[in-house]
């Protein structure tokens, strides 16, 4: 009896050992295989968008599309293998302290410790069956009681081999396995609906109903998000167009600040809009003007129906859409939930404005400028600021921003047109009810 209770307790301890080694190798493992996948995902990203370098923007809407489905799937997998996310507040805001003396400060400190360590181990305490019932946990418990108990699973196996290999099935026996299986489907059914209470079936209608309801208002919104997406890959060859006028407007200005003899043309170019000269108002602080972010009127009036469907009817069922949506068509949801304000207007920045690369440029001038009166050699090329300028615009000017604005233009109208594509499904035949079905 003894022996038996001493082989009992080795089993347990077997088994308790196993389970924390083999928890804590696979949390090891889950941990760097997500790591891994997410980094390779940034990478894919950050190489699409260095090869469209020098590419036309269809091609750039191509790779970033390309490359977000990629990353998509990467980003996936890594958090079906370790469901964490390190989005943490850069700098916590700490609150004042209270009054007291250095010990009552030590004595609050060592409290708010205390309390907040018993919080983490009963909350993990708390997730622990719900972690050993889940298909990771199932695994590392079959695993941990085939460590401890190996004679009696070997046994257990052998003893089914046996049997199955020495029993007869002959055909009455098959009839009425047959039989008692039919009989138990109907009895089955009856202890099912016996089961199911009035308050489950009315809260499963409830539910219902809602799910219908946003999945109803997000198809309302599917024209808004459709005509913003149009208008953003719109914008994005228009942005390159005015980036291209810009730059040759820089080109000028850099031939006017090279120049060594004042213009024999019969134009004057300080005179026209191009803003292609300088003079001494430009080092006034107030100029150039103030930046219009305003984006032209098609997009801006496609932003603002997007931004009413989205404040009125989709920000308060966003937690319902997050179980009936697709993948795509929630990253969709959260891109239109970081591009509209608490105030519920469509933030400017997301959105190209037609003079935004022209105060870009007009900046860069200003930036080259030099404080104080100007050089006899300015002077005599009828410049009437100082003038040094380092950069060739010929070259390189700010091609990288160009991309990365397109880049982000290019995925910010992909998400759109993800979830507007989704929210048109729902108009298929039987598609609502399926996704309502699956969620109640």
């Amino acid at each position: 009896m003894r022996q038996h209770f001493t082989d009992v307790q080795d089993a347990w301890g077997v088994f308790g050992l196993a389970l924390g080694l083999y928890g804590t190798l696979f949390l090891i493992l889950a941990f760097v295989g997500h790591l891994v996948l997410r980094c390779i995902a940034t990478l894919i990203r950050e190489a699409a968008e260095s090869a469209s370098a020098g590419g036309t923007t269809d091609e750039l809407i191509t790779l970033e599309a390309s490359s977000a489905r990629i990353a998509r799937a990467l980003n996936r997998i890594a958090y079906r293998l370790l469901p964490i996310s390190f989005d943490v507040p850069v700098q916590p805001v700490r609150l004042p302290p209270g009054r007291g003396g250095r010990g009552h400060r030590m004595m609050r400190w060592m409290t708010r410790k205390l309390w907040l360590t018993a919080h983490h181990l009963i909350t993990f305490v708390a997730l622990l069956p719900r972690a050993l019932m889940s298909r990771p946990g199932l695994l590392i418990l079959v695993l941990a009681a085939l460590t401890a108990l190996p004679d009696a699973v070997r046994d257990g196996i052998t003893a089914t081999v046996s049997y199955m290999t020495q029993a007869t099935w002959s055909e009455a026996t098959a009839v009425t396995i047959a039989t008692v299986a039919a009989a138990a489907i109907p009895f089955l059914i009856v202890l099912a609906k016996f089961l199911i209470s009035d308050s489950a079936a009315a809260m499963r209608n409830f539910r219902r109903r809602r799910d219908e309801e946003a999945l109803e208002r997000l198809y309302e919104a599917m024209p808004a998000l459709t005509r913003l997406s149009q208008a953003v890959y719109e914008d994005l060859h228009d942005m390159k167009r005015r980036y291209s006028i810009e730059r040759y407007n820089a080109e000028q200005w850099h031939h006017w600040t090279q120049r060594t003899a004042p213009a024999t043309r019969y134009w004057n170019w300080s005179h026209r809009d191009d803003h292609v000269e300088c003079n001494a108002k430009c080092l006034e602080p107030l100029t150039p003007a103030p930046i219009d972010s305003a984006p032209v009127d098609d997009t801006l009036a496609a932003a603002m129906d997007v931004a009413a469907a989205w404040t009125s009817a989709l920000r308060h069922r966003q937690a319902f859409l997050a179980r009936l949506m697709t993948h795509r068509a929630w990253v969709g949801l959260v891109a239109l939930r970081l591009s509209v304000s608490s105030e519920g207007m469509f933030h400017p920045h997301k959105l190209p404005s037609p003079s935004e690369w022209r105060h870009v440029r007009i900046a860069w001038q200003h930036r080259q400028l030099q404080w104080g009166p100007p050089s006899e050699a300015d002077m005599t090329a009828g410049r009437s600021v100082a003038v040094e300028a380092e950069e060739w615009p010929g070259e390189a000017w700010l091609e990288e921003e160009l991309r990365r604005r397109l880049w982000k233009l290019a995925e910010l109208a992909r998400e759109l047109s993800d979830l507007a594509d989704f929210a048109q499904s729902l108009a298929r035949p039987r598609r609502l009810d399926k996704i309502t079905n699956a969620s109640a």
